[in-house]
């Protein structure tokens, strides 16, 4: 609670006011001295007093005034912080984006992804283009027509050596490897990454970075909406405190705030919400 201490002083002076009056008018009593003396100084210390007591009435009026103008102001803050953050809502649950994907057969097809589906792709992209770029070596550009071919090879491979089937969690491990190397081999062909490029970036000790604006930089104009929605809500819930980070991050999914704390590395908008999403993880 804040302490008023102008008021506390203003009652202090009220007091001894009155304890001025009382103490007075005993000495007057005592010392017998002429009445209209000590009427006088009352009269004084009445009009000090009065003085006193209407200065706290319009302060407390000009107080008041003030606190209903706070009032009036923060709630106009939270009307329009609130639609400003229905708005991003709705256009989070409406984005639509068309990407290539490469499926566990090693087919690549196009899909439609709708709403915050958005960024468990963007989450799990960042990863891969991150493989790439810390492998030993560079992988190369995925070919559907011959790398399809792999998994028959890995297939009849096993099967020479494993004709009853018994190793068939070996046979699976196997694919899953495969399907990751592939994987990587198709994100350096989705995002551009030349081997002369993934040349220049190996050595960099800031991979994390260079994947974020890699991702960005391809599928930006699938989302960049929602990232000019999102820095304007930003923007304008730090103007006040009390909270208004917070309530945004509520409304997202993991996923989401994972991709927000990936963007914040190439985005200063971002820094503040990616600070507060630690802070409510550590909390």
């Amino acid at each position: 609670m804040k302490v008023n201490y102008k008021n506390i002083l203003l009652i202090i002076l009220l007091l001894a006011s009155f304890i001025g009056i009382f103490v007075i008018i005993c000495l007057g009593l005592y010392e017998k001295k002429d009445v209209s003396f000590w009427l006088s100084c009352v009269s004084v210390f009445v009009a000090i007093t009065n003085a006193i007591l209407l200065f706290i009435t319009l302060k407390s009026q000009v107080e008041g005034t003030n606190n209903q103008k706070q009032a009036f102001e923060q709630e106009r803050f939270e009307t329009t912080f609130f639609n400003l953050l229905e708005n991003h809502r709705n256009l989070t649950e409406k984005l639509s984006s068309s990407v290539m994907v490469l499926k566990k057969d090693l087919q690549v097809e196009r899909i439609r992804l709708e709403g915050r589906s958005f960024f468990s792709f963007a989450v799990k992209e960042i990863t891969y283009i991150q493989e790439s770029l810390k492998s030993k070596h560079y992988s190369g550009q995925f070919d559907e027509q011959s790398d399809s071919k792999s998994i028959d090879a890995i297939e009849q491979n096993h099967a020479s050596i494993d004709a009853e089937g018994i190793l068939y969690k070996e046979l699976e491990n196997k694919l899953i490897e495969n399907y990751n190397h592939h994987r990587i081999k198709f994100a350096n062909l989705i995002y551009n990454i030349s081997k002369d490029e993934w040349n220049k970036i190996y050595n960099s000790d800031d991979k994390e970075t260079i994947s974020v604006d890699i991702f960005y930089k391809t599928m930006f104009p699938q989302y960049n909406h929602y990232i000019r929605s999102l820095n304007n809500l930003l923007d304008f819930a730090k103007r006040r405190e009390g909270g208004y980070l917070h309530v945004i991050t509520s409304q997202m999914s993991e996923d989401e705030l994972s991709y927000i704390n990936y963007h914040a590395l190439i985005d200063n908008h971002f820094k503040d919400i990616k600070d507060s999403i630690l802070h409510d993880r550590c909390q």
